[in-house]
């Protein structure tokens, strides 16, 4: 191909070029729905990956900076199926459609499919002009802090206990353990009431979190490849059993599983993995999202 390549006329070579640009385009749009699917599926978790943005950097081999961008774009597509058309004719970039993201979750009463059509064939400094002039909120608050070489060194130390995780994620995670402590730490009145309650006592609360140490329950993976999650963010309190079933609210009968493994969960006993129908509903399948009290 490099002799080939070479060999090749001015006019020519631009040409390819020109087709094989078209090509890459049509390509990218393609991945962003394959990689809607597998978020519809949730089907990270089956590859011991507890959220979308792992799965592309492990699994895929995506940069973070890569990865973060065509996750943004797949959320805009969810929400503007015709962004997909206009990436594949080349009238939108991944950088735009990140931009649009952003700017629809900070005002979810845009429609997205007419500021879409107004970002199209704009440059990324005309987008985030066009965008912020449309934007009815100000500007997200930013925090930036330079961390001491010292403290670096610490949160590399807790590498091994937060596998896959950025300084942020670990920071994060710390943050959620110190506030549990801290409500775990208030004075418990003892709740009594039938066996087959939905509703799971403080109590039970503060045993399961000991016992599962902030980390989920989940057990993902297949064959010699299953282990327990890796998330410490978005758990949730799940009953093994459910109450329909005569499942109550103690302490064996729940289990601490993050929002992607619950929602694997229900969508297996359901068996709507590969439903149409399931995509954008709610999930609160018998489990309560920790709160601070």
């Amino acid at each position: 191909m490099e002799k080939e390549i070479k060999k090749m006329h001015d006019s020519e070579l631009v040409k390819v070029l020109k087709m094989k640009v078209g090509e890459e385009k049509k390509l990218v749009a393609e991945i962003l729905r394959y990689l809607e699917e597998v978020n519809r599926r949730r089907l990270f978790v089956e590859y011991g990956t507890p959220s979308m943005f792992k799965f592309c950097t492990r699994i895929l081999g995506y940069s973070e900076a890569e990865t973060a961008l065509r996750i943004k774009a797949m959320r805009v597509t969810k929400i503007v199926p015709k962004a997909l058309e206009k990436v594949k004719n080349n009238e939108v970039t991944l950088s735009g459609l990140a931009s649009l993201q952003t700017f629809l979750a900070q005002n979810p009463a845009a429609n997205g499919a007419q500021t879409l059509d107004l970002i199209c064939g704009k440059s990324a400094r005309e987008t985030e002009k066009i965008l912020g002039e449309l934007s009815d909120n100000p500007p997200p608050r930013q925090l930036k802090v330079n961390l001491p070489e010292r403290v670096l060194k610490k949160l590399e130390k807790l590498q091994d206990d937060f596998i896959g995780c950025n300084e942020l994620e670990i920071l994060e995670a710390l943050i959620d353990e110190r506030l549990r402590e801290k409500a775990a730490a208030k004075p418990v009145r003892v709740e009594r009431g039938s066996k087959f309650q939905r509703h799971v006592s403080r109590t039970s609360k503060q045993m399961l979190l000991a016992r599962a140490q902030g980390q989920c329950e989940g057990i993902v993976g297949e064959g010699a490849k299953r282990q327990r999650c890796e998330a410490r963010v978005h758990l949730q309190f799940d009953h093994i059993r459910p109450i329909a079933a005569g499942g109550g609210g103690s302490v064996d009968n729940l289990q601490l599983l993050c929002s992607a493994c619950n929602q694997r969960k229900l969508m297996s006993k359901l068996n709507q993995v590969n439903s149409q129908t399931f995509y954008g509903k709610v999930i609160e399948f018998e489990s309560s999202r920790i709160g601070v009290p």
